[in-house]
């Protein structure tokens, strides 16, 4: 059977986590619709693909604080990913969603919350549906999750658009990435961090997370060590400010007192111009095949 929580639905984004109120009485409806491409092979003969499935999450909330709804208006507009678990009762079961629908109801009464009906839908496919057996066995979806459409530095096609997915060791410049200086960040325009360097990017959007506060697969550039001891708790190369990794497991107590900034960020300042931060564009056009351990996700036009 179908494992059914309890939990209210969580999401990160940013590099944070956050939960949402408990959705209204009816208005939860979670599926996994099955999909199951055919081929043609050179006989003319169709074969059947494996047939897989994809989550997908409808929901109604009643009042969603305001913080709460701009992030994920934000998403929606720009078609950010984010992770979704549908229940917060056990977190570690997540998807990679795309917000397909997004509609805000007004209460009457409440300056600082709205309604929500929202619809999520996976990325990635699985292979079968979590149950109670199957889902404690594995721990979380990620093991059974097909392969994204993730392309890895080396493999870009020249003069084709990508959205960085994550920097890696991989110079994007060298690629068509756009490398803005602090002080010349666009507001409302998404970035990576490339180097931190002075910049408070907490000022103009970026999010600072404590190292109990990580979450795996998110990408981080660490501010400072602390008492964390990032190669061991996190997967980083050293535990140095300034060294980006992703994060091989979500923080929890006894991570440490280290602190890393989540490198993606949606610019809401120029930057002071004092200071020698620099972030990539998200988006870039790529002028060659790239090298390194960054990855991308190609835009559809």
């Amino acid at each position: 059977m179908a494992y059914r929580g309890t939990g209210v639905p969580k999401f990160g984004t940013l590099g944070a986590s956050y939960s949402m109120p408990a959705p209204v009485k009816g208005g939860r409806n979670e599926t996994f619709e099955p999909i199951q491409e055919v081929y043609e092979n050179i006989l003319n003969k169709l074969i059947p693909g494996e047939r897989v499935l994809r989550f997908v999450g409808e929901y109604e909330f009643s009042t969603v604080p305001d913080a709460t709804l701009q992030l994920l208006i934000t998403a929606y507009n720009m078609g950010r990913t984010i992770m979704w678990a549908p229940h917060a009762d056990l977190d570690k079961l997540r998807y990679e969603v795309i917000i397909d629908e997004l509609k805000i109801v007004p209460v009457n009464g409440l300056i600082d919350y709205d309604g929500l009906q929202l619809k999520v839908r996976a990325i990635p496919v699985t292979n079968m549906i979590p149950t109670a057996d199957n889902m404690f066995r594995l721990g979380h979806s990620y093991p059974y999750l097909a392969a994204l459409a993730v392309i890895t530095a080396g493999a870009f096609v020249i003069a084709t658009d990508y959205s960085i997915r994550t920097l890696g060791t991989t110079v994007f410049g060298d690629v068509g990435g756009n490398l803005a200086a602090d002080g010349d960040f666009t507001i409302g325009k998404e970035y990576l961090i490339n180097d931190i360097l002075g910049t408070r990017y907490t000022l103009i959007g970026g999010n600072l997370i404590d190292a109990t506060d990580f979450i795996k697969g998110m990408e981080y550039i660490i501010e400072t060590p602390g008492t964390t001891n990032f190669v061991t708790e996190f997967g980083a190369s050293d535990s140095n400010a300034e060294t980006n990794f992703v994060a091989s497991k979500d923080g929890e107590v006894g991570s440490g007192t280290g602190k890393a900034y989540a490198i993606r960020f949606t610019a809401t300042g120029a930057g002071g111009g004092v200071d020698s931060g620099r972030a990539y564009e998200t988006l870039f056009t790529a002028s060659g095949v790239g090298s390194g351990t960054g990855t991308a996700i190609e835009v559809e036009n």
